[in-house]
C-alpha cells in the first residue's frame, strides 16, 4: 500500500469517527466499506467511494444537523459540518490521485 493509499485510510478513519460520533450511520457504514475493501487491496473500492461524491442523494448532500436526527447541537453544527467539508474534499483527491496513479495496486 503507497503513502497516498494510507493516507486515504486514515481520513476515512477519521470521517467514519465524526460520522459515528454524531450518529450519521447511513454513511458511516458506507464509509468504514470502502476502508475495509482497500486494505484488503480492492481497487474498485476507489470507484464505488468516488460514486458516493454524485448525484441526488450524495456525500457531498449531507449535512449534519440536529434536525437531520444526528447528535450534534446548535452550537457545533458549524465546526463539524465544516470538518466534514475538509475532509469531503481530502477523500475524493486521495481517491482521484490513486486512480489515476494505480497506487493501490502496487
Amino acid at each position: 500500500m503507497g503513502p497516498k493509499t494510507r493516507m486515504l485510510c486514515d481520513r476515512l478513519r477519521e470521517t467514519a469517527d465524526l460520522l459515528r460520533r454524531v450518529g450519521e450511520h447511513h454513511w458511516c457504514d458506507c464509509i468504514e466499506e470502502s476502508l475495509r475493501c482497500i486494505e484488503n487491496s480492492d481497487f474498485s473500492a476507489i470507484e464505488r467511494l468516488r460514486a458516493a461524491f454524485g448525484g441526488m442523494g450524495s456525500f457531498n448532500d449531507l449535512i449534519i444537523a440536529s434536525v437531520n436526527g444526528h447528535a450534534v447541537s446548535d452550537d457545533g453544527y458549524s465546526a463539524v459540518n465544516t470538518r466534514l467539508d475538509e475532509l469531503r474534499h481530502e477523500l475524493y483527491e486521495l481517491a482521484e490521485h490513486i486512480r489515476h496513479n494505480a497506487e493501490i495496486m502496487g
